[in-house]
């Protein structure tokens, strides 16, 4: 996983912080002023809808944490699949190489059998 994707989900979090802020300070400034029961009401209402703010902005940054992680998973499973087709390749190769090179020896050897033969025949009266 690189440093990019690590990154991914921090940074669709800091919008849950500026919304969690907002709210504290609106509730804030809800409490400042006259203490009759529309203020009470009204950082009550404030304080609910910086709740429900905060808690969807907390539910996007965790599913776009989640699409994250899928897609280095995702990643990952392919790199694998990849480097194991590498490898099966590379085995089939080897062993053609191999098949080759005992074909190449035996048929060298025949070749020096037949040889040899043929000087020791022409030798003989």
């Amino acid at each position: 996983m690189s440093d990019r994707d690590l990154k991914f989900p921090m940074r669709h979090l800091r919008p849950v912080g500026a919304v969690l802020l907002i709210s504290v300070a609106g509730v804030a400034w809800a409490g400042c002023g006259d203490d009759n029961g529309d203020n009470e009401s009204e950082a009550r209402q404030s304080i609910e809808k910086g709740f429900e703010e905060a808690k969807q902005g907390a539910q996007e940054g965790a599913e776009q944490a989640q699409e994250g992680i899928e897609k280095g998973f995702e990643e990952g499973r392919k790199g694998v699949e990849e480097g194991a087709s590498g490898a099966r390749k590379g085995f089939e190769e080897g062993r053609e190489n191999v098949e080759g090179g005992v074909e190449k020896g035996k048929q060298e050897v025949e070749d020096e059998v037949n040889d040899a033969r043929d000087d020791h025949n022409g030798d003989a009266p």
